[in-house]
């Protein structure tokens, strides 16, 4: 034995000897395993957001304003969500939001979803768990601890983090009485999370701890309006429980978006050290770009950014008359800059997140809606394009779900029930003799609802190839396939019914409900009798 090496002329009388060891587990130790689980990069202040967008100063005060005294209040309401179409200045406005809670020490933790970025659902109450224990040596503690005995927690089910992360730790604080609540936990783009289940997961969640209390914190949601999400706040508890703010494209900001402009200009400028002798830009170059924007804070920020550049040979001046005049154009795929890049991005990437087995009828809607008019003001009803396309309600309400970012559903104005004519209606008239309103009755389009693009940049987008590529409804390709397509439409209501003057609508002999896929035995017998047509 070691104690007794090299020694001498000792006697031991019924010794008794135990032996005692030591083992240390090397590695990481709880609170390690629950950060190297966690995104940091999806955290407000993180420095993959360096170049995240904030709220000018002087713009969008009142909806900020509204958040930080809902967060700082104590409101009634644990929950706040703010929903938009895209590139209205959610993200902003929620950037914003938590470098002000930060300051005011009420910000708990955030997480800003993003396609490019970090978009795993498996790390959301992770790194919410992550950035509350920062805040609170006690809770960090006890992570601490809970990690080292079971390290498997990082991997569990969503429901399970939830509960061990935050919900038992909480509980644990409040019972030695150390409560950590009235913090604020924002999310910013849950829509753009991978997983669309996980989306109303998160969102049921949340709702189900608020609505028993089993935690104290307020929670603050910013996203898009889609489908599964829309569902999830749908439930009967929210309501008491939330305050919703929709965030429109509005023409009543223009005043901040020229005020944005013109500084943002101007900080060009000055970063480059370039003086003008003359104004610029000038007042017109302004009003021209603010009109451009039609209230769509996004194009006001892809126009900054495109003329700021400094990877290119053309100075502001050079860059700013390339956006006003928009001739630079290249072919979709091209390593070459346009001053849309960033804009059409954003519109590919709605569209690349839309259902395999529902893009092909999205991209025959839009290639419909834009078929017979070349105009900004695109508008079409909801009834007469689910009859065109043979969409059941379901359906066509699945198709406006997906694109929620870009197009919503609106009544007509001005028309009432009582203003029914039905003079209106002349089933001789030609197909171009009239206009919509003159074509059916009064009555009909006030109950009518109409699809219409929240604005112009999406339009522009999809009629253009270059832009919009794989994407774009007015090709050859798309426009062949929606001809086929009322082509059969047209021959299927032909063996279905026939229209006799005076007499009114008479069935054909076939059932009614015939299914339109029976067109292509009409079109073999319609070719068949061409063909003895001719040989006779």
């Amino acid at each position: 034995m070691q104690a007794f090496y090299n020694a001498r002329n000792f006697v031991l009388s019924n010794p008794v000897f135990s032996h005692q060891s030591n083992h240390y587990q090397s590695g990481l130790n709880g609170i390690d395993i629950l950060r190297e689980s966690s995104a940091p990069e999806a955290a407000f202040d993180s420095d993959f957001r360096r170049y995240a967008p904030s709220c000018f100063p002087g713009t969008r005060s009142q909806y900020i304003e509204d958040i930080i005294n809902w967060a700082t209040t104590q409101s009634a309401f644990p929950i706040y969500r703010m929903t938009g179409p895209a590139g209205v200045g959610k993200s902003a406005i929620a950037q914003t939001c938590a470098e002000e809670l930060r300051l005011q020490r009420r910000l708990g933790a955030s997480f800003f979803f993003t396609t490019q970025g970090c978009n795993d659902f498996s790390r959301f109450f992770i790194s919410i768990s992550c950035q509350l224990s920062s805040k609170s040596p006690d809770y960090h503690d006890i992570l601490d601890k809970k990690l080292r005995l079971d390290p498997t927690i990082v991997r569990k089910q969503l429901q399970s983090q939830f509960r061990e992360l935050i919900v038992e730790p909480v509980r644990e604080l409040e019972l030695a009485g150390k409560p950590v609540g009235g913090r604020v936990i924002l999310v910013d783009g849950l829509d753009e999370c991978k997983d669309r289940e996980a989306q109303r997961e998160i969102i049921e969640i949340v709702i189900t701890s608020v609505s028993n209390r089993s935690t104290p914190f307020y929670w603050a949601f910013f996203s898009r309006p889609e489908p599964q999400i829309e569902a999830a706040f749908a439930d009967h508890r929210v309501a008491s429980l939330c305050i919703s703010t929709f965030l429109p494209i509005s023409r009543g900001i223009d005043g901040e978006i020229e005020l944005y402009l013109r500084c943002g200009l101007q900080d060009i400028l000055c970063h480059r050290g370039i003086t003008t002798s003359d104004p610029w830009p000038s007042e017109q170059v302004i009003r021209t770009l603010v009109s451009a924007a039609q209230g769509l804070y996004i194009y006001a920020a892809t126009v900054l950014r495109f003329v700021g550049r400094t990877d290119t040979q053309y100075d502001p001046q050079e860059l700013l008359h390339i956006v006003l005049t928009a001739s630079t154009k290249c072919p979709y795929g091209s390593s070459m800059r346009t001053p849309f890049d960033e804009l059409d991005a954003f519109y590919t990437l709605i569209l690349q997140r839309v259902p395999d087995g529902l893009l092909s009828s999205i991209q025959l809607m839009l290639s419909f809606m834009v078929a017979d008019d070349t105009g900004d003001d695109v508008q079409v009803g909801i009834r007469r394009l689910s009859n065109v396309l043979q969409l059941t309600e379901s359906k066509m309400k699945m198709l406006c779900g997906e694109l929620a970012a870009v197009v919503y559903r609106t009544k007509p104005c001005g028309i009432s029930v009582t203003d029914h004519d039905s003079s209106s209606f002349n089933a001789t008239s030609g197909p171009h003799s009239a206009s919509p309103a003159q074509r059916f009755p009064k009555a009909v389009l006030a109950r009518e609802e109409w699809l219409k693009f929240y604005h112009k940049s999406f339009l522009d987008f999809i009629r253009d190839p270059t832009r919009s590529g794989p994407f774009c409804v007015t090709t050859s390709t798309m426009r062949n396939k929606l001809y086929q397509h009322l082509v059969e439409l047209q021959i299927y209501y032909s063996r279905c019914y026939s229209f006799q003057t005076n007499c009114g609508l008479t069935l054909a002999a076939i059932k009614p409900n015939a299914s339109i896929a029976d067109t292509q035995h009409g079109r073999n017998s319609t070719r068949q009798a061409l063909s003895v047509r001719e040989r006779g």
